[in-house]
Parts: C-alpha cells; structure tokens; sequence
C-alpha cells in the first residue's frame, strides 16, 4: 500500500502519509479507510503527508477526487491540511490544484510547506 494512516489521539486527527506509487484507484480505498476511522473516531481532521510524493498526478484524476470528496463532505464535513516539500514542483502544482478543486466545493482544505503550521491550522 503506498499510504499509512495513523491517528493522533491528542489533536484527533487522521494522519495519512502518502508515498510513491500512488495510483488513481487508491484513492478510493485511502478515502474509504479514512472515513471509516472518522466515523469510529468522531473527528472531521485530516492530514495528508505528501512530503514523500514526487510523482505528479493527472489532472482529470485530480479533478474527480474532489468529486468523491464532496459527496462525503456533507457527511462529516472534512477539514484537511496537506503538508508537501516546497522543492516538489510538479506535485506542488497538483494539489495547489487540488485545494482549488476541493474548494470550489466548499470543502475545507489547505496546503501547507510544514508540518507545524498545518497542524496549527487544524486545530485552530
């Protein structure tokens, strides 16, 4: 599996650390085993660690991530800070485009250069 998810008890948040490679269709197994430790868990939180990624993506696959997002937003209404290396352009690019899309759908997601100002913002 090119993800580990973890929970981090004291800020109750879904932590998922992303690694190469990752496909299309892994995001809906990593999507639905992050809902189901939402619901368990009764947080909204999530962080996406893609400091390990340095595949780009696909813009029609990005696009309909934020389409499976939103039909699970209105369900627990998520809240997501992604962490990624600033030196990672092309994947940079990719979920720059990827926070525009989620947000164009009213879900609350943020990209973040560190891991301690994205965590802020999650609990904030």
């Amino acid at each position: 599996m090119p993800w580990k998810i973890s929970y981090l008890e004291n800020q109750k948040i879904i932590r998922t650390e992303y690694t190469d490679p990752f496909m299309p269709e892994d995001f809906l197994k990593v999507i639905a085993e992050n809902i189901s430790i939402a619901k368990e868990k009764q947080t909204n939180l999530f962080l996406a660690d893609c400091t390990d990624l340095t595949r780009s993506g696909n813009v029609i696959d990005i696009y309909q991530l934020g389409n499976m997002l939103q039909a699970m937003n209105a369900e627990i209404h998520i809240k997501e800070a992604i962490v990624v290396m600033k030196q990672k352009g092309n994947v940079v690019s990719d979920l720059q485009f990827f926070e525009t899309v989620a947000n164009n759908r009213l879900i609350n997601v943020r990209l973040f250069f560190d891991l301690e100002t994205a965590l802020a913002w999650l609990v904030g």
